[in-house]
């Protein structure tokens, strides 16, 4: 019985020989061609991915984005009639449910006048100002942090802001849906 030879020795064997091959293909013109086409296909390989990553980053804190927002008219709309009969405990039970989601990190309630009317802050985040912060509603993302603000209306007629804050994409990527 004879040993078979081991395959992957041969295969690096030949890897080698095709990289000091490549060493010495400057010397003719088909040689110099195919450096040339490696290199050429290398920047095009690095190029795309870069732009590969560029568009998933983009797209994943658009995805993030939207998912805010989703959440954030979900509950405007349940804590509307906290606003309308200043109910704090209704208003309080409702931000409670966000400790559902890992992600939101922190958001709160503020009446017509800007003041806090309730909040729900993770442990080890800051709490919510006592004064509705200078932020222009909608989307603000700021180095891994997705904040969004809107505005609680009632029959057309503003009656409180609620902004929140969700800790931002991470650098992987994921079969779900965004934050989960």
């Amino acid at each position: 019985m004879t040993a078979k030879p081991d395959n992957s020795t041969h295969t690096a064997g030949r890897l080698w020989r095709a990289l000091v091959a490549i060493r010495h293909a400057r010397r003719s013109l088909s040689g110099k061609l195919m450096v040339v086409m490696l290199t050429t296909t290398a920047i095009a390989l690095a190029a795309a991915g870069a732009a590969l990553l560029f568009t998933d980053l983009r797209d994943n804190r658009a995805a993030w984005a939207a998912d805010l927002g989703t959440e954030a008219a979900i509950l405007s709309l349940a804590v509307q009639p906290a606003l309308s009969f200043n109910d704090r405990e209704y208003a309080q039970r409702n931000l409670n449910a966000l400790q559902a989601r890992a992600s939101i990190r922190a958001a709160a309630l503020y009446d017509a006048d800007g003041a806090l009317f309730a909040q729900y802050v993770r442990p080890g985040e800051a709490a919510a100002p006592a004064q509705l912060p200078s932020l222009a509603p909608g989307v603000h993302i700021n180095s891994g942090r997705v904040e969004l603000v809107r505005g609680v209306v009632v029959a057309g007629t503003p009656t409180g802001t609620a902004p929140a804050s969700a800790r931002g994409p991470r650098w992987r990527r994921s079969s779900g849906p965004p934050g989960r």
